[in-house]
């Protein structure tokens, strides 16, 4: 089962501050992949934001990449 989520900061434009991905482990094709996201603060107007992908997510659940995406509002 996948479950997705959108959230929408709001009506206005966002430019992309910064956005970081550190891959840590080898994905395989057709492995199955758990996917984590998390909005780690919501400022004024600034959105800082965090992903997580494991791999084996039944098991041993490794970490096979992580990234960091921070956003500004434009008003």
């Amino acid at each position: 089962m996948t479950t997705v989520s959108i959230l929408r900061v709001s009506p206005h434009r966002t430019i992309s501050i910064s956005l970081n991905t550190e891959f840590l482990n080898v994905i395989k094709v057709g492995e199955e992949v758990e996917v984590e996201t998390e909005v780690s603060k919501i400022g004024r107007n600034i959105v800082f934001t965090d992903c997580r992908l494991y791999t084996d997510p039944h098991h041993k659940r490794k970490l096979a990449c992580k990234g960091s995406h921070v956003k500004a509002v434009l008003q």
